[in-house]
């Protein structure tokens, strides 16, 4: 036990020295932070007009988005953004790591990858966490859209919950560019097929029954039906258990095919003698 958590405080306080040098890199780059709350304005404009094309040509009713499109917009790219930015933020970064001979250099300290990559992930959480919290504060307070306040806790639970699910997508992604040298496509076939499949711009009651297995495939899927479930109609996650079920299966499910495939990756780039490029 001693050696347990001498090895857990010696290994993650070198990773949270990397991690947060990086996240106070990023953050002093004010002009940066201040283009992204621009671009999120800009962005929610679009929303709001198109969802007054939608209510006003009669396609945006009750029945279909109980709290107007608007609403079920922002949510839904609200959470597509958190999973491209934990992700797509993730790739970039181990694909720099590894063009600039980072990796290598972990690899002889004795850091152990895997923990490192996980550490890593985290921080991309944080940063697409930060974001969707913008989103809904700005819809509240310049767009008048009404949400309890009090669930905004739930909320980051939930996206916490959203991120350990992401955690075997970014192992996946890990395996693919540490074995392969390459950029990542994972990230990209995610991405696609959540903007399509996960229910972001439309409800996923619009595509054909035989497609709609599929979108139950994709952790987005269950997040959006979640988040939206808390904010627009104010359930608790009692009422919402299935869907955190069917989150947790899919998890569990992937979870050991990607980290196999990750030390897959590790144990045959060791071999080659060369982490980096």
């Amino acid at each position: 036990m001693k050696k347990l958590n001498h090895f857990l405080k010696w290994n993650g306080k070198k990773i949270y020295e990397l991690a947060s040098t990086d996240f106070r890199i990023q953050a002093s780059f004010r002009v940066v932070l201040l283009l992204n709350v621009v671009a999120i304005v800009m962005g929610l404009l679009a929303y709001f007009f198109l969802a007054k094309v939608f209510e006003e040509g009669g396609m945006g009713g009750q029945a279909r988005f109980p709290g107007g499109y608007f609403p079920f917009l922002v949510i839904g790219v609200s959470a597509f953004q958190f999973m491209n930015i934990a992700l797509g933020s993730f790739s970039n970064g181990l694909r720099q790591q590894q063009q600039s001979g980072i990796l290598d250099l972990l690899f002889l300290t004795r850091t152990p990858l895997r923990l490192s990559l996980v550490y890593g992930f985290l921080i991309t959480l944080v940063y697409g966490a930060i974001q969707f919290i913008a989103y809904l504060l700005i819809s509240r307070f310049a767009f008048s859209m009404m949400f309890p306040l009090g669930q905004l806790l739930k909320v980051l639970i939930i996206l916490m919950v959203l991120g350990i699910s992401l955690i075997p997508w970014a192992f996946l992604s890990a395996a693919f560019i540490i074995f392969f040298k390459k950029t990542d496509p994972m990230f990209l076939v995610l991405s696609g097929a959540s903007s399509l499949l996960s229910g972001v711009y439309f409800p996923i009651s619009v595509l054909p029954e035989k497609i709609q297995f599929f979108s139950k495939c994709l952790p987005l899927t269950f997040s959006t039906h979640v988040l939206r479930n808390l904010l627009i109609s104010g359930q608790g996650f009692g009422e919402l258990s299935e869907d955190l079920l069917g989150l947790a299966v899919l998890t569990l499910v992937l979870f050991p095919v990607a980290w196999g495939l990750l030390s897959w990756a590790l144990f045959q780039s060791r071999r080659r003698g060369c982490l980096s490029v």
